[in-house]
């Protein structure tokens, strides 16, 4: 302790050292010596006054505590003396507890009597009572009543307990409803019956009562509630005594919830009372007119029992809570009860209930701002509306149903127009004089319906009606293609029946381009409003089967379109490469103003339809060109003949390219199909056989569909070489005897189209194979 004391004053000392040398640094800071000493004076008294402050106040806690602990043990002495006498005189007075045993026995027989004695005046007045508690209810005066209950109750349970003990302690068998007593109480339980079922009227009709007749309500409630208390004090007793007073547990509150529940069950039920089948067939709207209904009674009475209703009730019963839960039961089961019943031929009904069910949490519902925050705490503990599987199967239906309805419609819809297309009238045009029907608008406007009235569901449902959709038209290609043939079948049976044939074929054609634009018009828009994942590569596949069908439906219209013009120019076909043709310009005259006329009547085809129509029949009229080629009409007699002939082909072919680079914008002679008629002709003008093969053999390699058989047809043509000679020339060659093209390939090309003449191929090809 010394050497801590002294350690401490050298630390000191070191400390002033080192104070007083940071002070005094300069020779001029030493006339400040004296008041370096007063301040250090003046910390230390400072110092010095606050220690023994401390010191003083340590001192006189210490003092305090010492005298608390004396206190205490004075205390503790005093209380050992009292229980010590306090044991003396408890065991002086033991023997008394013996002597008063007659005492006790007498006061408990005097405390009965004295508790019968004062049941006597209401046993007596037994009778009198209940007339006066029935009047009671009779007026309305249901507190002074259920008082009168209460106390006649009372008194009934006392005594059968009474007589419970009695039975108990004799072990008898007989039960207490069978005791006088019981029966001479028998209207006491008929007065309770009578009040429950005034106080169950009041509480049935809640939210009217708390409207018009809070205080009815708040008394009725009040009533149940202290037979609740008295329900609870009877269990209570029975785990003591094992007896229960007849008639308990009333369990009246259970009893109040049920007839509330029954009252909001039968308010859904009346609501329904005019849907009547007739009524739902006569009124196409009776559903939605129903929901809405139903809608603004619910929150008509929920907002009523949140302001009004939930007042009248102890907070134990968490009326607002169980209204809501109540109000989605019957909900649930008043839409499961339309969903389970719907009809097939009313698939917006499935829509109607399916919206109802996605604004239910809206806030026109559940989510009004005056519900929302107190139903948010228990929301979680509603069950769905309608199960998964009436949902689904509500969707499945409805989807069901739009297809079918589809089909029907678009059935109907080809019938109507396909009997306009026998009108004594042209058809209907659009602003640039292109032809067309309603059907397209018609049509997707009934396909947009259906998508919009599907995007109020689930993007799933509106998912399937698009699939729907895109099956349904993709179906109606074909059926629109049925109707043009059995409308094209009757024109050529009789032709009168059918006045504008071609202005409706044209029609038709225009109105499978309308289609297949507003088919990916709807592709494009579906595809950005759902997005690229959710819109996904099927659809996108079904969009284009779609949209290829109808365009091809449009290109075999046109194909019969122009198998008119065909049919007009066959006569003049027939006549190409013949002894007429080559003496004359009157065949290709002809052709080209029969061309020019029908391309007039084509000028309402849409500029697509139009482009591969004139295209087409450029391919149709070289194709004939090279058929009479290979045909054998004119075999050249000379050098000159052959020239002549030749040049005419020429000559012609570019005619037919600059007549349809003019009608249509095709392209000119030397890029166009026409070309094939220029290398033919060249094969035709030549002298040398060898210039000949090399002709043959590039045709050959320019035109994969070039055959042996078209050579052999060619060169024969030409008459200047035997047939040996031919067979010879074309072995040497090496020509394909059949091309590889596949039937769209072939379809395209001009050679894989046309046969040679019959007996020239069969004359040659026989012996080519030998």
């Amino acid at each position: 302790m010394a050497e801590d004391i002294g350690s401490a004053k050298d630390l000191a000392f070191a400390k002033a050292a080192k104070y007083i040398a940071s002070c005094l640094t300069t020779p001029d800071q030493l006339d400040k010596a004296e008041q370096i000493r007063r301040k250090v004076l003046r910390n230390k008294a400072a110092v010095d006054s606050r220690l023994k402050t401390a010191v003083q106040s340590q001192i006189d806690g210490i003092r305090s505590g010492l005298q608390e602990l004396k206190n205490v043990q004075d205390d503790i002495l005093n209380i050992k003396k009292l229980i010590g006498e306090t044991s003396e005189i408890f065991n002086e007075v033991e023997p008394l507890n013996v002597k008063l045993k007659k005492l006790e026995i007498a006061h408990g027989r005097h405390a009965k009597l004295a508790k019968t004695n004062a049941h006597l005046s209401l046993i007596f007045n037994v009778p009198d009572t209940i007339k006066t508690t029935q009047e009671l209810i009779t007026n309305g005066k249901f507190l002074q009543a259920h008082k009168n209950i209460m106390e006649l109750e009372s008194t009934r349970d006392d005594l059968l307990f009474e007589v419970y003990k009695i039975k108990e302690e004799t072990e008898s068998e007989e039960s207490i409803t069978e005791s006088p007593i019981y029966t001479y109480f028998t209207g006491v339980q008929n007065l309770s019956d009578a009040l429950c079922k005034q106080l169950l009227n009041i509480i049935q009709r809640t939210i009217s009562a708390a409207k018009h007749q809070p205080t009815e309500l708040v008394t009725s409630l009040r009533i149940v509630e202290r037979e609740e208390r008295l329900d609870h004090r009877a269990m209570e007793q029975e785990k003591k005594s094992k007896y229960m007073p007849p008639g308990r547990p009333k369990s009246w509150k259970i009893r109040c919830m049920a007839v509330i529940k029954k009252s909001i069950d039968e308010r859904f039920d009346s609501n329904q009372i005019e849907l009547s089948e007739q009524m739902k067939s006569e009124n196409k709207v009776w559903l939605a007119r129903h929901l809405e209904r139903m809608r603004k009674m619910m929150l008509d009475d929920l907002l009523n029992v949140k302001h009004l209703v939930w007042k009248c009730f102890p907070p134990s019963y968490e009326i607002f809570k169980n209204y809501i839960i109540m109000y989605h039961e019957a909900a649930s089961r008043t839409l499961e009860d339309f969903a389970l019943n719907q009809r097939s031929d009313r698939p917006n009904e499935c829509v109607q209930l399916l919206n109802w069910i996605n604004e239910y949490d809206g806030p026109d519902l559940l989510g009004h701002e005056k519900l929302k925050e107190y139903v948010a705490e228990f929301s979680d503990k509603l069950e769905p509306l309608l199960s998964v599987g009436v949902i689904n199967s509500l969707m499945e239906k409805y989807v069901s149903t739009t297809r079918n309805n589809l089909l029907s419609y678009m059935a109907k819809m080809c019938e109507r127009d396909s009997q306009d297309w026998y009108q004594a009238k042209l058809p209907e045009s659009d602003s640039e004089t292109y032809f067309q029907t309603s059907l397209p608008v018609i049509l997707f406007q009934m396909i947009d319906q259906n998508l919009q009235v599907g995007g109020f569901l689930e993007s799933d449902v509106k998912l399937k009606i698009l699939d729907v959709c895109i099956k349904c038209l993709t179906d109606f290609v074909q059926t629109y293609k049925e109707a043009v043939e059995g409308y094209r079948t009757k024109y050529y049976e009789n032709r009168e029946s059918v006045p504008f044939y071609d202005a409706y074929m044209v029609a038709i054609c225009n109105n499978c381009l309308l289609i297949a634009e507003f088919s990916d018009r709807m592709k494009s828009e579906l595809r950005q409003e759902l997005g690229e994942e959710t819109f996904g590569e099927d659809r996108v596949e079904g969009f284009k089967t779609l949209i290829g069908g109808f365009q091809r439906l449009s290109q075999e219209i046109c194909n019969i379109l122009l198998d008119g013009l065909v049919l007009d120019l066959k006569e003049f076909f027939g006549d190409l490469l013949t002894r007429k043709w080559l003496t004359s310009n009157s065949i290709i005259n002809t052709i080209v103003c029969t061309v020019q006329d029908y391309a007039n009547d084509y000028t309402h085809l849409k500029p697509s339809a139009f482009q591969y129509t004139m295209q087409q029949t450029e391919d149709r009229i070289i194709i004939e060109y090279v058929r009479s080629t290979l045909s054998r009409r004119i075999t050249c007699r000379s050098t000159e003949e052959r020239r002549e002939a030749a040049n005419q082909i020429v000559r012609e072919a570019e005619q037919v390219a600059q007549l349809f680079n003019t009608l249509a914008n095709l392209p000119e002679f030397e890029e166009s199909v026409c070309v094939v008629l220029k290398a033919v002709a060249e094969v035709i003008r030549l002298t040398n056989s060898d210039i000949v093969s090399l002709e043959i053999s590039g045709l050959a390699t320019k035109y994969k569909d070039f055959r042996s058989d078209h050579a052999l047809a060619l060169l024969a043509m030409r008459g200047d070489m035997g047939r040996s000679e031919i067979l010879q020339l074309v072995t040497d060659l090496k020509i394909r005897e059949s091309d590889e093209l596949t039937d769209e390939q072939r379809s395209k090309s001009i050679f894989g189209r046309v046969a040679p003449a019959g007996s020239m191929f069969e004359s040659l090809e026989s012996r080519f194979k030998k």
